[in-house]
């Protein structure tokens, strides 16, 4: 029976370093194993430094205030501020009360506990179960009580409403 050769020398990336490796190292001289050796012997690592105390110090102050402000950013995220629906309702009935020349305002005035109402719901929906389509957010709605009866194109509207509301300069904007 025939066994396989295959010289995979030309093909591994790395064939110089094993052909390197199995080489026979008695057929070298002696002198030449002593060199080798004695190189080897020679690298030693470097004497150490006594260490720069300020430098440490000064490293050691800026890694506790990078460590600190992570801290206090992953504070904030992770306690996001929701106003309450009696909060983004006051703010809408003030804004709709001065609307003086704005329309978008105007159309609101009387639709300012549903569009709160709203609001409160749906974040509080949106944090419990994720994000979701109109369709499933106007079924959410229905099931806990918020709302008897809202279709997805109704959700979809109050969505737009309440994103203009909360932009720049917006009454809910930094609420």
């Amino acid at each position: 029976m025939l066994k396989p050769y295959s010289d995979y020398s030309a093909v591994t990336p790395n064939a110089h370093e094993k052909t390197i490796a199995n080489k026979d190292l008695s057929a070298l001289a002696q002198d030449q194993l002593e060199a080798i050796r004695q190189q080897v012997l020679d690298t030693t690592p470097p004497t150490p430094t006594s260490p720069n105390w300020a430098e440490m110090i000064r490293e050691h102050k800026a890694e506790k205030k990078r460590r600190r402000t992570r801290n206090r950013v992953r504070e904030h995220r992770a306690k996001p501020r929701r106003p309450t629906f009696r909060k983004l309702h006051r703010a809408l009935k003030m804004a709709t009360a001065s609307a003086a020349g704005n329309r978008f305002m105007e159309k609101l005035v009387g639709r300012e506990g549903d569009i709160a109402l709203f609001h409160s719901v749906s974040m509080t929906l949106i944090d419990r179960i994720g994000a979701m389509s109109d369709a499933k957010l106007a079924d959410a709605l229905v099931c806990a009580g918020g709302f008897e009866s809202i279709t997805r194109n109704q959700v979809w509207k109050l969505r737009q409403i309440v994103a203009k509301l909360e932009a720049d300069k917006g009454p809910w904007h930094r609420l």
